[in-house]
C-alpha cells in the first residue's frame, strides 16, 4: 500500500468514527429527551389528595386497559372499625389531562387489618401485571395461608380471572389451589416438606387433581369476598375455599 493510499484509509476511518459518535450522541439525546418528557408528564399530574382518616398501605402504577398511559391503584387503611380491626379500601384512578380521576372503589376483596391471625395485618401487596390488578394477603399462626387474586377490567366490570391459595405448615403438609377462572381450569396440589434439622430440603407430591369449573358470570370487585368462596374439588363434598 502506498503512503497516499494509507493516508486516504486513515481519513476514511476517522470520518466513519466521527459519524458513529454523532449518531450515538443523538440517540443519547433522544433518550434523555424522552425520559425528561415522561418525567415532566408524570410530575405535571396533580397529586391525589389523601382522604381524611386514611393511610396508604399499598400503591401500584401500570397500564390496565388498551389506552395509552398508566393507571394507578391505591390501597388505603380506613378509619372505619370492624370486628377485626379497620376496613381496607382500594381505589383505581385514571389519568385525565393533568389530574387523576377516580375510576372504581372496592372494599370486599380486602381483608381487614386484624384478620391475619397471630401474624396480624394480612395485607401483603398490590401490583399491576399484564393489565391486571394483583392483590395478595398472607396470614395464619402455625399453619400459614396466602391468597393471591387477579382482577381484569372486562365485560364492563373488574372481574376475577385468577385465584391462587396456599395453606400449610413448615415441615408439614401444604395444599395449593390454582384457579384460572378465564378457562375454568383448577389445579390442586398437595405436598409434604422434607426437612433436615429444621431446614426444608425438598418436598414430595402427595396428590394432584385437575378439574374444570366455569363460572358465569365471573365474580368481580363488587361481590367477591376473599376466602369465602368454595369449590368441591374431589366431588365428595370436601370443599376448598378461595
Amino acid at each position: 500500500m502506498t503512503k497516499l493510499n494509507l493516508l486516504c484509509c486513515c481519513i476514511a476511518c476517522c470520518m466513519i468514527a466521527c459519524q458513529q459518535n454523532k449518531t450515538s450522541d443523538q440517540a443519547g439525546k433522544n433518550a434523555l429527551t424522552t425520559n425528561s418528557e415522561t418525567e415532566r408528564s408524570t410530575k405535571s399530574i396533580k397529586a391525589i389528595e389523601l382522604p381524611t382518616g386514611y393511610e396508604i398501605i399499598g400503591e401500584a402504577m401500570g397500564n390496565l386497559d388498551e389506552k395509552e398511559g398508566d393507571e394507578k391503584v391505591i390501597v388505603y387503611n380506613t378509619d372505619r372499625p370492624t370486628d377485626l380491626g379497620t376496613e381496607r379500601e382500594m381505589r383505581i384512578y385514571r389519568q385525565e389531562k393533568d389530574r387523576w380521576v377516580l375510576w372504581h372503589t372496592a372494599t370486599k376483596p380486602l381483608l381487614t387489618s386484624e384478620s391475619g391471625g397471630t401474624l396480624g395485618d394480612p395485607f401483603e401487596n398490590v401490583s399491576i401485571t399484564n393489565q391486571t390488578i394483583v392483590l395478595e394477603h398472607f396470614g395464619g399462626s402455625r399453619e400459614k395461608w396466602k391468597y393471591l387474586y387477579r382482577f381484569r377490567f372486562q365485560n364492563e366490570a373488574w372481574e376475577l380471572i385468577g385465584a391462587t391459595v396456599k395453606i400449610g405448615a413448615f415441615c408439614e403438609d401444604w395444599e395449593e389451589f390454582d384457579y384460572n377462572l378465564s378457562t375454568g381450569k383448577i389445579v390442586y396440589l398437595k405436598t409434604k416438606d422434607r426437612c433436615n434439622k429444621g431446614q426444608v430440603v425438598g418436598n414430595d407430591i402427595l396428590k394432584r387433581q385437575e378439574l374444570v369449573k366455569k363460572l358465569d358470570p365471573l365474580p368481580n370487585l363488587d361481590n367477591f369476598y376473599s376466602g369465602e368462596n368454595q369449590v368441591d374439588i374431589f366431588g365428595n363434598g370436601e370443599m376448598f375455599y378461595y
